[in-house]
């Protein structure tokens, strides 16, 4: 045995394996991108999910209030006319056309103002997205995240009574009792159903 055959040791760690311990890595590290991902997304969902169970307490709560004739708050959700300054000398038609019923529009800003249920509320996967909307519509960006109020028209169909969904309008007026269907746009523009419900 030659000197140089003595002195050569074996090479245990070689290029090969540096390049699958990188790749290895890179997979753990991938995979728990991943995993925390997901998490948070779970979360977001959740959040929805919370937001839109707090905004049905609410519904319920004040169903209550406005079956026994006693006014919400904010007061824009009760039910009857709004109360607006009409002039001394306008007419009773001219009165009545300026005091129509409170509207969808008028009760959901005043229920996100500062001090009310709903206030601060945001869209979980967007901020900058609408918090309510009046469907999960997946040519609206905004929408997605948003919690779906849509308002229930009852009909017949043949001798069977249904009823037939649709986004609830801003102008819908809320001065007599409003079948509403509650639910969250997920991801994917996902409908999440949350609950039915009278107001």
């Amino acid at each position: 045995m030659t000197d140089q055959q003595k002195t050569e040791r074996p090479r245990y760690f070689r290029m090969l394996d540096l390049v699958f311990v990188v790749f290895l890595l890179g997979m753990i590290g991938t995979v728990l991108l991943l995993g925390h991902h997901n998490h948070m997304e779970t979360e977001k969902v959740e959040n929805m999910r919370i937001s839109a169970t707090k905004f049905q307490h609410w519904l319920e709560a004040g169903q209550q209030l406005r079956e026994a004739g006693k006014p919400t708050e904010p007061i824009v959700c009760s039910r009857g006319p709004r109360k607006i300054q009409v002039p001394v000398d306008a007419s009773a038609e001219e009165a009545g056309s300026k005091t129509p019923g409170y509207t969808w529009h008028d009760c959901i800003q005043a229920l996100q103002a500062p001090g009310q249920e709903m206030a601060g509320l945001l869209n979980p996967l967007d901020p900058s997205s609408l918090a309510f909307a009046g469907k999960c519509d997946r040519n609206s960006l905004p929408t997605m995240g948003a919690i779906i109020v849509e308002k229930g028209m009852v009909g017949i169909s043949g001798t069977t009574q249904v009823i037939a969904y649709a986004p609830i309008a801003d102008h819908d007026s809320l001065h007599d009792e409003v079948l509403l269907r509650i639910s969250v746009c997920g991801r994917g523009f996902m409908t999440l159903s949350v609950d039915e419900l009278k107001f």
